[in-house]
This record gives C-alpha cells, sequence and structure tokens, in this order.
C-alpha cells in the first residue's frame, strides 16, 4: 500500500510540472528578456558558417537574396574603388586659409604711364607714335601685295614702335622722363610703439617691356602706409593725341597702372595692374596672399633668374611669366632669325648676342627707320615681312602655315617654365575720388611740385602755375584767377595714391590633398574588408535575424489567446492543442529558442 501511494504522488507531481510547463509555454514572451536572448545567440553562432546554411537552403527565395545582396555589394565597391582612383589621380584638394603671422613684407610698387611714350620722350625722336601709325598706313597703301599689306597693319603697336626707335636713345630718354614726385613719397609706420613718418627709401626708373615711363618705389618692410604723388608727362590740349597709336585700343588709355609685386622680383608684364585714372585720389587696401600649392607645380624650380635688358644685365628671383617671356625669345632667335629690343632676353655666352645683337631686329622695317635717318641708304623696298608674321606665330597669335609645322612642333614641348609651389600674389581694393580742382591747385603745385626737379622737366606746361604764385603773393589774387582760367593741365594729370596695408590684411592659402597614396591604400583594404565582412557574414546572420523575429512577433500576437483558452478550460487537454494549433514552424521556432 505504501508503495503505491508513493507511486500515486510522483505521478501527480510529474502532473503538475508537466502543466506548469505547458501552461509557460503559452504565456506571452517577455519583450526585451527574448529578444535580448535571441539577439545573443545569433551573435554566438555568428561566423563564416552561416554562409553554407544560407548556399544550401531549401529555399530559392532565400538563395536569390543572398545572391542578389553579394552583387549589389560587389557594385557599390566597384564604383567606391574608381571613385577614389579618379580623386587620387586628379589630386583633388581643399583650401585652408590662416593668417599670414608675422606679416610679409610691404610689396614694392611700379607704376607706368599708361601711353606707349611720354610727351618729352616724343620731342627727342623724330618719329612720334601718330606719325609712325600713319606711316605704316601709307606703305601698306603703296604696297601692291595684299600679304605685305596684312604684315604692315601687324606693326601698329607699342612694342613694334619701340623696336623702331634707336636703343641707345630709347634707353637714354627712359631715365631722364620723372613720373613719380619722389620728394613727396612718404612712409607711416610704428616704431617701438610710436607711429612715425619717413621718406620713402628708393624710387628709381624702371623699364618694363611695351611701356615707356615707369618708376619702382622700394619702402620699408615694416610700412603700414605709402604715400606718394606723380604727374603724367602729356601734352597740352590738342585735337589729336600724338603718343597714341590709333588702330591699338589700348594707347589711347589714359593714366597709370600700379602693379604690386614681391621686393626681389621683376615686374615683367603689368597689364593686369591696377588702372589709374589722371585727376583722382585713390585709396587702396593691400591685400598679401601666400599660395602654397600641391597641384601642377614644381618645388625644384631656380631660385634667381639671370637674364639682359636694354644692355643690362639684372638678377632677380624666379618667376613663372619671366621664364616664358625669356623662353619665347629664344624661340625669335632660334625659329626667326630675330630679336626684339624692347624685350628681356637670356644671357648668351656669345658677346654677338648682348646690347647690341648681330641679329636684326625683329619688327624694324628700313623704310620706317629711314626717316629718323638711321640708315645712309635710303631703301623704299620692304625685307623681311615674314619675320613679323614668324613672331606672331611664336606667341599663338597667327596659325603656322603646314610647310612649317615641322620647325614649330616642339614649340610647347621644349617650355621649361614649371610653375613654383610657393607664390605671393597682391590684390587691391581701391576708393577712388576726384583731385585736385581750381581752389587748391596752387597749394599743391607749390608744396609738391614748384622747387623740384619735376618743374624743371616739364617747365613749359608748368610755369603758368609759378607765374600765378608770384601774383598771389603780390597780393594781385584776382589776376592770379584770371591766369589758370586757361589752363587745367594739373587739375587733369596729378594724381594721389595711398597704400593702406594692415597686420590682418596678410593669409596663407594652403592646398591639402583629399587623398594621398598613403590614404588611398588603406581606403581601398578598407572597402576591401568591408565588402568581404559584410557579403560573407552579416548579409547571412542579419537576414537570419530578422527571419527569426518575425516568428517571435508572431507568437507574441497569438499567445495570449491560447493562454485564455487554457484558463477557461482549467485542464491539460485544451493547452496542449493550443500548442499544437501553432503549427509546425512555431514548435521548430520555440525549440530553437
Amino acid at each position: 500500500m505504501m508503495h503505491q501511494q508513493q507511486q500515486q504522488q510522483q505521478q501527480q507531481q510529474q502532473q503538475q510540472q508537466q502543466q506548469q510547463q505547458r501552461v509557460v509555454a503559452s504565456k506571452p514572451p517577455q519583450e526585451k528578456s527574448e529578444v535580448r536572448s535571441l539577439c545573443l545567440d545569433c551573435l554566438k553562432r555568428t561566423s563564416v558558417r552561416g554562409l553554407p546554411r544560407i548556399l544550401s537552403a531549401k529555399s530559392a527565395g532565400l538563395r536569390t537574396l543572398w545572391f542578389v545582396a553579394v552583387l549589389a555589394f560587389f557594385l557599390l565597391l566597384l564604383y567606391n574603388v574608381v571613385k577614389l582612383t579618379f580623386v587620387y589621380i586628379r589630386g583633388d584638394v581643399i583650401l585652408a586659409f590662416e593668417p599670414w603671422t608675422p606679416r610679409p613684407a610691404f610689396p614694392n610698387i611700379t607704376i607706368c604711364d599708361a601711353s606707349p611714350m611720354t610727351y618729352s620722350g616724343m620731342r627727342r625722336f623724330n618719329l612720334t607714335p601718330r606719325a609712325y601709325s600713319r606711316h605704316v598706313k601709307e606703305l601698306a597703301a603703296a604696297t601692291q601685295s595684299r600679304v605685305q599689306a596684312a604684315a604692315l597693319s601687324k606693326l601698329l603697336s607699342p612694342v613694334a614702335y619701340h623696336d623702331h626707335l634707336r636703343l641707345t636713345e630709347f634707353q637714354a630718354a627712359l631715365h631722364e622722363d620723372p613720373l613719380v614726385l619722389s620728394e613727396s613719397c612718404s612712409v607711416h609706420l610704428h616704431q617701438n610703439g610710436v607711429l612715425i613718418n619717413q621718406a620713402c627709401q628708393r624710387v628709381e626708373k624702371l623699364q618694363v617691356p611695351g611701356y615707356f615711363s615707369c618708376s619702382t618705389i622700394t619702402v620699408a618692410e615694416s610700412a603700414e602706409r605709402v604715400t606718394f604723388h606723380l604727374v603724367l608727362d602729356s601734352e597740352t590740349d590738342s585735337l589729336e593725341c600724338s603718343k597714341c597709336i590709333p588702330d591699338d585700343p589700348e594707347t589711347l588709355n589714359t593714366g597709370a597702372i600700379l602693379f604690386l609685386h614681391e621686393r626681389d622680383s621683376y615686374p615683367v608684364s603689368i597689364d593686369n595692374g591696377l588702372r589709374v585714372m589722371p585727376g583722382t585720389q585713390n585709396f587702396v587696401l593691400v591685400k598679401a596672399t601666400r599660395s602654397m600649392q600641391r597641384r601642377s607645380c614644381s618645388e625644384s624650380t631656380p631660385e634667381d633668374v639671370e637674364f639682359q635688358y636694354s644692355g643690362l644685365s639684372l638678377s632677380t628671383k624666379y618667376s613663372q611669366s619671366l621664364c616664358e617671356m625669356l623662353h619665347r625669345h629664344d624661340k625669335y632667335q632660334e625659329l626667326c632669325n630675330c630679336s626684339v629690343d624692347s624685350m628681356p632676353h637670356a644671357i648668351e655666352d656669345d658677346e654677338t648676342h648682348g646690347f647690341e645683337s648681330a641679329l636684326p631686329v625683329c619688327h624694324r622695317q628700313k623704310p620706317l627707320a629711314d626717316r629718323q635717318r638711321y640708315y645712309g641708304v635710303a631703301d623704299v623696298g620692304l625685307h623681311h615681312l615674314d619675320r613679323v608674321d614668324c613672331v606672331l606665330q611664336v606667341d599663338g597669335r597667327l596659325p603656322v602655315p603646314p610647310e612649317h609645322r615641322e620647325r614649330f612642333k616642339d614649340l610647347e614641348s621644349s617650355r621649361n617654365c614649371p610653375k613654383p609651389c610657393q607664390q605671393v600674389q597682391f590684390s587691391v581694393a581701391r576708393s577712388q575720388s576726384k583731385g585736385i580742382d581750381k581752389n587748391s591747385v596752387l597749394d599743391v603745385f607749390e608744396r609738391y611740385i614748384w622747387n623740384t626737379s619735376l618743374y624743371g622737366h616739364m617747365e613749359d606746361r608748368l610755369s603758368v602755375y609759378s607765374r600765378a604764385i608770384q601774383l598771389r603773393e603780390a597780393g594781385r589774387k584776382d589776376e592770379a584767377t584770371e591766369l589758370l582760367r586757361s589752363t587745367t593741365y594739373l587739375e587733369d594729370n596729378f594724381m594721389t595714391v595711398i597704400l593702406q596695408f594692415g597686420p590682418d590684411q596678410a593669409k596663407v592659402q594652403s592646398e591639402n590633398l583629399i587623398l594621398g597614396l598613403s590614404a588611398f591604400i588603406s581606403q581601398i583594404g578598407g572597402l576591401l574588408a568591408l565588402f568581404s565582412g559584410i557579403t560573407v557574414v552579416c548579409v547571412a546572420e542579419v537576414a537570419e535575424l530578422l527571419w527569426l523575429l518575425a516568428v517571435r512577433l508572431k507568437l507574441r500576437q497569438t499567445a495570449p489567446c491560447c493562454r485564455r483558452e487554457a484558463d477557461d478550460s482549467g485542464g491539460e487537454g485544451k493547452t496542449e492543442v493550443a500548442v499544437d494549433s501553432r503549427g509546425r514552424d512555431g514548435q521548430e521556432a520555440v525549440a530553437m529558442l
């Protein structure tokens, strides 16, 4: 009896445990604990071994999902690799700006008269620019050849006009015509915390290609403000401009051109400088930028360049524009067998290529030069007009004929003028106002011009102002005012320029490569690793995890209904039926969990 009672008690306990397990199975899953356990279980089983389960799956949809996912990731990998390669080949950069400290030295100032000849210079030569233009047109009209007439029309330029002047006289005239009033050039700077005013260090004449009257101003490196005045050497009121070449619009410009450059560099071309209109006062804010480039530049550029210009041997800092000009003149000598006197040229080992070069001048024509009696025998014919065409072909302003293309084929390839990776550029912001008028002209003349070298040079045009001052000092102001009504020379040709260079106007612009070689290799390796990891491991496991979560969500939605049925029946059978009604998928999912 005792043994039978013990067996019955054990059976009842087993039935109670089974019933409790079925009731627990019918309860809804706890969201936090079950999702967490599901994710942990998937992470434990995540490995490359998950790939065979996908590939060996009986479901065609799952295998298709795997194939499409791998193909999509491979296309993304290929796109990114190609894009990275192009970025690396182009060397794309990003610009970074930062203050340039300490502030760089104040630049040199070069200013030129915009006209190809000054009024005083024209009086030294028999051939004025306008007369030269007229003689060229007369020769073109007299010739019977259209080719010669077309070639002559190309001589209507300041460079060709300067080549028809005797070089020695041209050079002497360059250093005689003043432009800047050097006595009035002043500099403001801080020294030991005190603002002081001092004179400019140096104002000297300078020859610039294409311009006749130029001056360069050198000031203290720590200068903050520079003020100077200039007077154009212009002719008096006239119906025609004797110093202009009417067929060249640039020569019709009046005023001056201001160009800023580094202290140890030569201003080869100032055509893109600041135009200063006559009779104005100009306030110019100077900004400096040092560019540190990474693309299309060379770190091995020479430091200095030596060249010859107007019989002088000069040495200056290397610049790409100067190198290209010297290279172009070498091509004139090599391809055209001539030289251009009004251009810098490289120093030759052969002394015959020096100041008095044995090569003929490219633009000079004897009929035009004979008018100045430079030749003992008059020559009415035109010689070597093909040199003019050759010069224009080297400059790229004329197409090269087919028969000459063989000689010109290495023109660009032989150019060795690399761009420096570090350059300094100056930009300006200018405000302009009207200059002097009748009420202030005598005060300006007395303070800046009278008893200076400029007055002695232009006395024929400025003597009226000295007489007016004498009348004013004698108390005859009405007569002085009446005398000044007949002239407006100073009002039209006097200019004031004020340059301001503050400490916060200097910037450093650096180009930083977006993608260097090491970064390119590392990013390619990262893309390959990412592709392998995503396609081999993550795609399969993420798909499996999503499917399991979907099944679990479905079970969670059906579980409350089953539990209510089990509570109502109070028995074991209905719970078993509820569990069985979930189907095979539910049993497999529960077994997995």
